[in-house]
């Protein structure tokens, strides 16, 4: 579970995904440095988040994931996206929150 008090507007997430507009949907792409900006419902289990993350069509059902790294290949996944936007920010997508994956 996301912990607001240390969690939140830190670049500490990865996405992944296969958007439409890097070859036809057939290229991943993996995003580092994704910062949760608002967790408008609370950081329970079912509550959406939002980041800034740069998503595409095609991206959905991508992971919102944190460590993994190295070798010891053990990462959580916080939510998988959903819906992306834009406001007037910037980009920033909505990602609804799964449980935690190890």
């Amino acid at each position: 579970m996301l912990n607001p008090e240390t969690d939140l507007l830190k670049p500490i997430f990865n996405g992944f995904g296969y958007p439409m507009d890097k070859g036809g949907g057939e290229r991943p792409v993996r995003q580092r440095g994704i910062s949760v900006t608002k967790a408008p419902g609370g950081c329970g289990d079912g509550n959406p988040i939002s980041t800034n993350a740069d998503v595409g069509l095609g991206m959905s059902g991508g992971p919102l994931s944190r460590g993994g790294s190295g070798n010891s290949g053990k990462g959580v996944v916080y939510g998988v996206l959903s819906t992306g936007g834009t406001n007037t920010e910037g980009k920033v997508s909505h990602v609804l929150w799964g449980e935690g994956v190890t």
